[in-house]
């Protein structure tokens, strides 16, 4: 039986070329102290630039009165992100340079493959006869299944592979808004383990130079993963 190649495959050369231009170039696109509003999962945030400078960029993310600020080191290549009380701090010299792997439908055999790259999380649906269907599925590096489909995990399953595909087709939206620039930086941010909420996403974002668009999409991968990790964990059996 074919196994799923847990080790995510290299960077296409349209990400790759993405990754190359360095953080500290981006140029910011919201006019200091000018409020934007966006929404992600049906909750809204006023995005706010206080600060633009040579040495710095501060943003401050508001939702349901409660502030999100991010402060971006310009020459140091540092943001800082304080919310709830808990700052985390992040160091985009050595961001992840990791690329989306989107969805596919292998010749030879029926399977069709739905995965994203900032976590890694995947699922593999295969087809080998008219009555059976067999699964690989990953959430990233911390847990994999495989086996049959039956009567009891198909609809787990397939919840599981739907809410891959969301966070993938977040993931490539914000490549998208991001309109070639280097996204090293955003993956550093949303994929943080200390990074905890949209609030805090879109404030980092913004904060190393991103649009309010390229943010919101990144914000909306990171709600998607949880929805991931919900989803894989409510698949009977695993």
């Amino acid at each position: 039986m074919r196994k799923k190649n847990l080790v995510m495959s290299g960077l296409s050369l349209v990400t790759a070329s993405m990754m190359m231009t360095p953080i500290t170039a981006f140029a910011s696109t919201t006019p200091t102290n000018q409020v934007s509003t966006t929404t992600v999962a049906g909750q809204t945030l006023q995005v706010q630039t206080v600060t633009d400078n040579s040495s710095q960029r501060v943003v401050d993310v508001t939702s349901n009165g409660q502030s999100t600020v991010a402060t971006f080191d310009k020459v140091k290549n540092v943001v800082t992100i304080t919310s709830n009380g808990q700052t985390t701090t992040i160091n985009l010299n050595n961001s992840p340079a990791t690329g989306t792997t989107g969805t596919g439908i292998k010749p030879l055999y029926v399977s069709a493959d739905t995965s994203e790259g900032w976590w890694g999380d995947y699922a593999d649906e295969s087809i080998y006869s008219s009555s059976s269907k067999y699964w690989s599925i990953g959430l990233g590096g911390h847990g994999t299944w495989s086996g049959y489909q039956s009567s009891k995990n198909a609809s787990g399953l397939s919840t599981y592979q739907n809410a891959v595909g969301n966070t993938s087709n977040a993931e490539q939206d914000c490549y998208a808004a991001a309109a070639g620039a280097g996204v090293s930086g955003i993956i550093a941010i949303v994929t943080a383990p200390e990074t905890a909420g949209a609030s805090a996403v879109i404030a980092g974002v913004v904060a190393i130079g991103f649009g309010i668009t390229c943010a919101t999409f990144a914000g909306k991968a990171w709600t998607d993963h949880q929805e991931d990790i919900s989803a894989y964990y409510n698949i009977p059996g695993v």
